[in-house]
């Protein structure tokens, strides 16, 4: 068992080898099992992903909603991924790559703008838009940021349409990234 500074910088896995991250009560907090896999026990990452269509999120309109479609965390270690409210908190102080790419749906003729918000504010080099060009277009938007965060920072994606009414605005597959710079 390595504890604290004791950690080495990498580790390169085995065919039989597991490295078992642990936090200071014992618990584990990830299993890493893939052989030939370089892996920064140091490193603090999160990601939450949608592998299929989502349900509809209906009523979206020239004010931001928060994108509540995810339906996977794929990993976390450092950052708590938190699936039922569809965000990231971030456990320290830093710099932080933060990237979204997402497939999605919606109402025909629509300009759709997703945009990163921490703690409810929109980070300005975070947003991205695309038309729907007919009801069955598929819009692919995407984009990679590098943002100072604090511990306890709240991390989201949020949609908003640029025309006025309430539309519909469905993910097709995406998924939606942290990862702190070491």
């Amino acid at each position: 068992m390595v504890k604290g500074s004791e950690l080495p910088t990498k580790v390169t896995l085995a065919a039989t080898d597991s490295l078992y991250v642990i936090d200071n009560d014992g618990t584990p907090v990830s299993k890493n099992t893939t052989a030939g896999q370089v892996i920064n026990p140091n490193s603090v990452y999160g990601e939450l992903s949608a592998v299929g269509p989502g349900t509809t999120q209906t009523n979206i309109n020239q004010n931001y909603k928060k994108i509540d479609q995810f339906d996977t965390v794929s990993s976390e270690n450092g950052i708590t991924a938190n699936l039922g409210q569809n965000k990231f908190t971030v456990d320290e102080d830093g710099v932080y790559n933060i990237s979204f790419s997402l497939s999605y749906t919606g109402d025909a003729g629509q300009i759709f703008q997703v945009a990163i918000h921490v703690n409810n504010t929109l980070v300005a080099n975070g947003v991205t838009s695309r038309t729907i060009n007919s009801g069955t277009d598929i819009g692919n938007v995407g984009t990679s940021i590098v943002q100072p965060l604090s511990i306890n920072d709240d991390v989201e994606l949020r949609v908003k349409t640029t025309l006025v009414g309430n539309h519909d605005f469905t993910i097709q597959t995406g998924n939606f990234k942290i990862s702190k710079n070491v």
